[in-house]
């Protein structure tokens, strides 16, 4: 009976089938006993484990394709604004997330003489083996198309300022002030209007992934 036993458990083994006792049941024709494989109780839990998350990760996949979508079609019925601008300067607003990087960037609009230059602002997204300076190469006047995005309007700030900790007794603590924005190689003569409430838009050019 052992050595039998031990044939099944490591027949079952073989087969791929973790966790296995070997058990035998008169489930034959005319009452024979064969023996046949079980998963144990440990294993079938976490099997159902498995399987649970499986499906909570297939649940967040379809509201993320769902926001995605729905966000489109919205875009899509929006009318996009054509401005002619040119991109002064750019700031990497975090870290890579969900393999994209994000961005903004600070646009120039074109107008008419005596008239006061018109900033905006872009939200972007790039893949994380890509970096700005390798996409923002124009530096004269372009075309966009924008699309209007009230949420993230705000207003421009020149520097972030940051706690550091200094490395003496008395552990104090001094602020850091970082610049935000790199100018544009080429546009470095314009002046961003630091402190002012600016628009903010997404832009047919340069999309944006959002943050899952």
């Amino acid at each position: 009976r052992i050595s039998r036993d031990r044939e099944i458990a490591t027949r079952c083994a073989r087969d791929g089938v973790a966790g296995v006792v070997a058990v035998r049941a008169c489930a034959g024709r005319g009452g024979r006993r064969e023996w046949g494989c079980r998963i144990a109780p440990f294993r079938v839990v976490g099997l159902q484990f498995a399987k649970e998350r499986e499906s909570m990760r297939k649940t967040l996949l379809f509201l993320c394709i769902t926001f995605m979508c729905v966000s489109a079609m919205f875009a899509s019925r929006q009318k996009a604004e054509v401005v002619s601008g040119r991109i002064i300067a750019y700031s990497s607003r975090m870290g890579c997330l969900n393999g994209n990087g994000y961005y903004s960037i600070v646009i120039r609009i074109e107008t008419r003489q005596n008239t006061p230059s018109k900033f905006v602002k872009v939200e972007f997204s790039l893949p994380c083996n890509k970096s700005a300076e390798s996409v923002l190469t124009n530096s004269s006047i372009q075309k966009f198309h924008l699309f209007r995005q009230r949420n993230c309007d705000d207003v421009l700030k020149e520097r972030m300022d940051i706690k550091m900790e200094e490395k003496n007794d008395d552990k104090s603590t001094k602020n850091t002030a970082i610049p935000i924005w790199t100018y544009l190689s080429g546009n470095e003569q314009f002046t961003l209007p630091f402190g002012q409430d600016l628009p903010c838009y997404y832009s047919a050019e340069l999309p944006l992934i959002p943050v899952l």
